[in-house]
C-alpha cells in the first residue's frame, strides 16, 4: 500500500503542466504588442479594456489561429500611451521560448497553467464593412476564440460603430452572455464610414 502510494506521488509530481481550459465567464481578452521605445524589450505588452486589470504574477496564454503560442507571466502595469487607448496596459514576460512569432497573439486569462487547446477560430479585422450592411446599433463578431480545443468557440469579442463600442461574450453551456461592454472614445473617422453609410443622428 505504502509503495503504492508513493508510485502514485511520483507519476502526478512527473507530469507536464498543463491547465484544464478555465469556465469562458472567468477569463478576460488582451491584445498583445511589442513595447514601445523606452520600455523593456525583453517582455511584450498586454493591452485591454476589460476590467480588472492584468495583476502582477497572473499568468497569460497567448494564442492565434494555429493554437497556443507560450505563456507569459505579468511583471507590472504600463500607463496609456494616448487618449483612446486601452485603459489597460501591462509588462509581461515569457515562460519560455515563442513556438513563431506573435504578431496576431491575443492574450486570454488569467489561468493556472497553459492553455495549450486554445485558439483563435474567427477574427475579422475588417468588421466595420459588416457593421455597415445593417442599422446603428448592430453588433457584429470580431473574435472568437476556443479554449477546450472542441472547435466551439467559447469567448467571443464583438463590435458595433460609429462609436466603437465592444461587447466581450461568454458561451456557458449553449448559452452566450454579455460579460463586458465598453465604448472607446476612439470614433471612426470619414474613411472609415462614409456619409452614405452613416446612419440616424
Amino acid at each position: 500500500m505504502r509503495f503504492s502510494l508513493v508510485l502514485i506521488v511520483l507519476v502526478s509530481c512527473g507530469a507536464p503542466k498543463h491547465a484544464a481550459a478555465p469556465q469562458p465567464d472567468a477569463v478576460r481578452l488582451a491584445e498583445v504588442t511589442t513595447p514601445s521605445e523606452g520600455e523593456p524589450n525583453d517582455v511584450v505588452v498586454l493591452a485591454t479594456w476589460v476590467r480588472p486589470a492584468p495583476a502582477v504574477g497572473e499568468r497569460w496564454s497567448l494564442v492565434d489561429r494555429e493554437g497556443f503560442l507560450g505563456e507569459v507571466v505579468v511583471r507590472g502595469a504600463l500607463e496609456a500611451r494616448c487618449d483612446h487607448c486601452p485603459q489597460h496596459r501591462a509588462t509581461a514576460a515569457p515562460d519560455g521560448a515563442w513556438g513563431r512569432p506573435i504578431a496576431d497573439a491575443i492574450a486570454v486569462g488569467p489561468a493556472f497553467g497553459p492553455l495549450t487547446k486554445a485558439r483563435i477560430t474567427f477574427r475579422d479585422d475588417n468588421w466595420i464593412d459588416a457593421w455597415k450592411k445593417g442599422s446603428k446599433d448592430t453588433f457584429v463578431r470580431e473574435l472568437d476564440i476556443d479554449l477546450d480545443g472542441d472547435g466551439i468557440a467559447d469567448i467571443a469579442r464583438w463590435a458595433s460603430g460609429p462609436q466603437v463600442t465592444y461587447e466581450l461574450r461568454a458561451r456557458v453551456g449553449m448559452t452566450w452572455t454579455v460579460r463586458k461592454r465598453w465604448v472607446t472614445p476612439h470614433l471612426l473617422d470619414v474613411e472609415d464610414v462614409s456619409p452614405a453609410a452613416t446612419r440616424g443622428p
